[in-house]
């Protein structure tokens, strides 16, 4: 199965002014970003993680039931926001119908709590997705 999305992060606040998280206009800023894919349990789904020139990131990959697997992910290292006032994430994900989750932990530590959402996304350009 093939996949691919593009995305943006920012958070929205109840005032029209919102505070973007991750600056994707240069390849300079994806040594933050990590590729996780079910190769860490045996699988050998591929995946990558690239800028594009509108400053979103494009996501694909392979992914492969083969040798009990089934998953590709991106992930941020752990980074602290100011989030005071704001109360939502709005996530603009372009992609083929397959699900899209967002994670989001409350502290830096691998297993701290987290939160996640959910999403299947079609190739709609410019469609966001709020996560309360």
């Amino acid at each position: 199965m093939l996949a691919w999305a593009c995305l943006s992060l920012s958070m929205n606040a109840e005032t029209p002014s919102e505070k973007l998280l991750f600056d994707l206009t240069t390849t300079t800023n994806l040594t933050g970003w990590q590729i996780v894919n079910d190769d860490v349990m045996g699988g050998v789904s591929t995946s990558r993680f690239e800028v594009t020139t509108n400053g979103s990131a494009a996501f694909s990959g392979a992914v492969s039931l083969e040798n009990n697997g089934g998953f590709a992910s991106v992930r941020s290292s752990p980074v602290r926001h100011s989030i005071a006032g704001l109360h939502a994430f709005v996530v603009g994900v372009r992609g083929e119908g397959k699900r899209y989750k967002l994670t989001v932990r409350t502290e830096m530590s691998f297993d701290a709590p987290l939160y996640q959402c959910a999403s299947r996304r079609s190739a709609v350009c410019g469609k966001n997705t709020n996560y309360p």
